[in-house]
């Protein structure tokens, strides 16, 4: 199946792995489509756990360019899924009206408004750069016991982030709202686990995302949108969220569907099956004013809100090829450069200016690390 609306809507039914449609899902699912009070004539492929290490294979592999991207060439991928969602107009607020049943003015069009600038603001933030919070601590000779050498620090992207597409909000948190924004303005791959309440629109976003990274120079694997449906509704979640190249996770929806993604049973399927990280520490998913942080990884069992933000604090000593680690809290806290208090392992979880956050709140995925 694949259908336009209005000829600049475009959606097939099946997961978009690292720029290309994937045909690999066999679980079908249909929308309902609230209005009418009868499911969509379209029918949607739920991801294959095949699709789900694809994509977060590919956003691991793109993140080698990524974060090495500059400020423009992430300034402009931005700007140009926002001029296509926004081109896309009124095909886009009728199939999300449609799949929703909500109306679509004022309160979907307000939306999309909302998703352009959004996109537009962070597209803003990344050319500006000032988010990566360039510091220097001058050296200080004088100091006793012993003198304080100079100490150099910045945020650097994280990682590949799976953000989680909300329910009542189809557009601006959903594929391309502020959790996706902030993390590919950080210069973080995106894999996007689709909500089966709006299916269509999610992937019809998807694809504009898609090609504006294309058109800005990026590899095709810094962004995938999977379809979550059926008897995969929950599994693809929690796939993502497992993945070991998955780095951090954006989530708004129930407590139910974060414990499945993230929870204690989530943790203890990873511990069996013996899935690690990179090194840096274990990914986390972060609820809106959850106690995050604990021996270097989230708590999961905190799921239940936005995902917040993770930052890993390394500082360097210029002259003494060595790392020390530092805090990327509010300034002067624990008497560190920038310091927040919390330095288990080398990593920070206050995120930018330590407070935790919601979706699309202006700070953007990333961790402290050397400027050498």
């Amino acid at each position: 199946m694949s259908a336009t609306v209005d000829g600049r809507v475009r959606f097939g039914g099946w997961s978009i792995v690292a720029g290309r449609e994937s045909r690999r899902g066999t679980v079908e699912f249909r929308a309902f489509e609230p209005a009418a009070g009868r499911d969509s004539e379209e029918v949607y492929h739920a991801a294959s756990p095949e699709d789900v290490d694809g994509a977060c294979r590919a956003a691991a592999e793109a993140f080698g360019f990524t974060r090495r991207s500059s400020r423009e060439e992430r300034a402009r991928l931005l700007e140009g899924a926002a001029e296509r969602v926004e081109r896309m107009g009124d095909g886009l607020l009728e199939l999300a009206s449609r799949e929703t049943g909500l109306d679509a003015r004022p309160r979907l069009e307000g939306e999309l408004r909302r998703t352009v600038f959004t996109l537009r603001m962070f597209a803003g933030v990344a050319r500006e750069g000032r988010w990566a919070r360039a510091a220097v601590d001058p050296a200080d000779a004088a100091r006793t016991p012993n003198p304080r050498p100079e100490l150099r620090s910045l945020l650097r992207p994280l990682g590949p982030v799976a953000v989680f597409g909300a329910g009542n909000f189809p557009l601006a948190y959903s594929t391309a709202g502020g959790d996706t924004a902030s993390a590919l303005a950080a210069g973080c791959p995106v894999i996007v686990k689709g909500h089966p309440g709006h299916p269509g629109t999610g992937e019809a976003v998807a694809w504009a995302v898609c090609e504006a990274a294309l058109e800005a120079g990026f590899p095709a694997g810094v962004f995938s949108f999977l379809h979550a449906g059926g008897e995969r509704e929950m599994q693809v979640g929690t796939e993502v969220v497992l993945h070991p190249a998955v780095r951090a996770v954006g989530f708004t929806g129930s407590f139910g569907g974060g414990m499945a993604a993230g929870g204690p049973g989530a943790r203890a399927r990873r511990a069996d099956s013996g899935l690690r990280g990179d090194g840096v520490g274990e990914p986390g998913l972060r609820a809106a004013g959850g106690d995050a942080g604990r021996r270097g990884g989230a708590d999961r069992g905190d799921a239940g809100g936005v995902g917040g933000e993770l930052a890993r604090a390394d500082v360097h000593v210029p002259g003494a090829g060595v790392r020390r680690s530092g805090g990327c809290g509010p300034a002067g806290a624990s008497g560190s450069p920038r310091g927040c208090g919390r330095r288990e392992r080398g990593r920070c979880w206050g995120g930018a200016g330590g407070r935790s956050s919601r979706g699309g709140s202006g700070r953007c995925r990333g961790s402290r690390a050397s400027s050498a």
